[in-house]
């Protein structure tokens, strides 16, 4: 075996033994359409319990009657959804920020589609991962 064989053969096993750390940046989604800038954080790529960290801010909207649980939703790659729990919810009035949790993602979720509807008169923003 070639001496090019063996180092691919080895790193091949060293990727299949540790798969590589996905950086934080990575998972970061942003969305400013209207008057409303929010960013997304994908905490825990991989788990059944995934959780976002979400934050919102403006200049101009009052965000404080917005409840995330209610405005959000996770879709997966077959087309199933599941409904969030909008937990830690800090700030207020033109900055707030918390943790979107949802429970149960299937391991066979494939891509993954964080909906909110209806924030500042956005029907709906995406964040995919």
């Amino acid at each position: 075996m070639k001496f090019s064989g063996i180092v691919t053969l080895v790193l091949g096993i060293f990727l299949f033994i540790s798969p590589p750390e996905i950086a934080a940046g990575d998972m970061a989604r942003k969305n400013s359409e209207g008057k409303v800038t929010i960013r997304v954080t994908y905490e825990n790529p991989g788990k059944a319990d995934p959780a976002f960290s979400v934050s919102m801010n403006t200049h101009s909207v009052n965000l404080d009657g917005y409840d995330m649980g209610e405005l959000s939703l996770l879709r997966d790659g077959k087309g199933r959804e599941y409904r969030g729990k909008w937990t830690s919810p800090e700030g207020g009035g033109h900055h707030i920020s918390g943790v979107l949790l949802f429970e149960g993602l299937k391991p066979d979720a494939g891509k993954i589609e964080l909906i909110i509807r209806d924030v500042a008169g956005i029907k709906e923003r995406k964040f995919t991962w």
